[in-house]
């Protein structure tokens, strides 16, 4: 089976809940055909027998318990003729049943929870790739417009939008915005604050040298940079501390490089004309995906 045909199948394959359904109760003969020539759907159901088996395991009582049980009861009987003493601490047995049962359901949680978390991340990481590759196929019109334009009218326009005078950057009301502004009706023209934390998701050609890219900006730029490893061998984590004025030069220059930015949040490549910079620390996730090689 090749790359496109296991993308089709995975995108077909039932959920879990019905999965679980059919493993206790195969009743369902679509089901049954699409897993027959399935692996994956295979392989998840070969995986909820396993954890069905150790739970059966998990709630048998040894063998020979009650045997055992009711022996210790005649050993610990008094003789005939004898009174028995009462314990030393009578509620201490039935503390250490309690911390059994206890115990017991931790455990049970324990596992069904890595079991929950495993399946999400496989999750997340398949609905990540086919955004990035719908994204890659058709990317947003501002993007491409933004991508398609030459460099001197983005330097013109920068120009233009450029405030004339010593305005207060939190109300520029009424400012004149070149030569020919006074003809124009007032407006209300409102910059931007970067939030401390900001997340971007970047789609690069190749993850290896994007990442030896962005260690290598991030220095140059004065940033602390520190990289998270992924179950996804298509996605890296990085978390990077600096000011937002080094942020915006950090953006601009990643965007210089063909990197695609798939986040609407702020701080956007070339728009440092609608920033309010106030030098404030930001810390910046960025994640790294790779593109689809088809």
């Amino acid at each position: 089976m090749n790359a496109d045909q296991t993308k089709l199948s995975l995108a077909r394959c039932p959920s879990a809940e019905e999965l679980s359904i059919f493993l206790d109760e195969p009743a369902d003969s679509a089901l049954a055909g699409h897993i027959s020539s399935c692996a994956h759907c295979q392989a998840r159901l070969s995986d909820y027998a396993q954890v069905d088996c150790l739970l059966f395991e998990l709630s048998q009582p040894p063998a020979g318990l009650a045997e055992r049980i009711q022996q210790a009861c005649r050993s610990e009987a008094p003789a005939p003729g004898t009174a028995a003493l009462p314990p030393l601490f009578p509620g201490w047995s039935l503390l250490w049943r309690y911390a059994a049962v206890f115990a017991f359901l931790f455990a049970l949680a324990g596992l069904l929870t890595w079991l929950n978390l495993a399946q999400g991340k496989q999750r997340y990481g398949k609905q990540l790739a086919q955004d990035s590759a719908s994204t890659q196929a058709n990317p947003p019109t501002a993007v491409t417009a933004q991508q398609n334009a030459p460099a001197e009218e983005d330097f013109a326009l920068a120009e233009q939008m450029r405030p004339q005078g010593n305005i207060d950057p939190d109300s520029l009301q009424n400012v004149s915005t070149g030569a020919g502004a006074s003809a124009l009706k007032p407006v209300n023209h409102r910059r931007y604050r970067i939030e401390s934390q900001i997340e971007h998701v970047w789609l690069v050609d190749n993850l290896t040298k994007s990442q030896a890219m962005l260690q290598e900006l991030g220095l140059q730029d004065g940033f602390k940079l520190k990289w998270k490893q992924t179950d996804n061998a298509d996605i890296l984590h990085a978390d990077l501390r600096g000011s937002d004025r080094q942020l915006q030069s950090l953006v601009d220059r990643l965007q210089a490089q063909n990197w695609l930015l798939l986040s609407p949040a702020y701080p956007q490549p070339k728009a440092e004309q609608s920033a309010f910079f106030t030098d404030s620390k930001i810390i910046y996730h960025a994640t790294l995906v790779q593109k689809d090689a088809n």
